[in-house]
């Protein structure tokens, strides 16, 4: 749903531990943006920081997303 009203751009090329990803810069609201994670290998998003600049300063939220499970042939993130 995130990409749906959002613009953005590649990044590059990074690493995630073992993982080869490519991460992508994503606007979706004025003060707003997201940075996405993607296993070059499976195409999940292995990680997502969200960075709001509020009145009182710029805070980041980073999650972590490595445990997915197939479900009916649907990878599904756990937990």
């Amino acid at each position: 749903m995130i990409l749906l009203a959002a613009t953005g751009k590649v990044l590059g090329a990074e690493k995630i531990g073992l993982h080869s990803v490519t991460s992508w810069n994503i606007r979706r609201e004025k003060m707003k943006t997201t940075k996405l994670y993607f296993d070059e290998e499976s195409g999940l998003v292995l990680r997502s920081e969200e960075t709001a600049a509020k009145p009182d300063g710029t805070y980041t939220t980073k999650l972590d997303m490595d445990d997915y499970r197939n479900v009916d042939g649907m990878m599904v993130r756990s937990g």
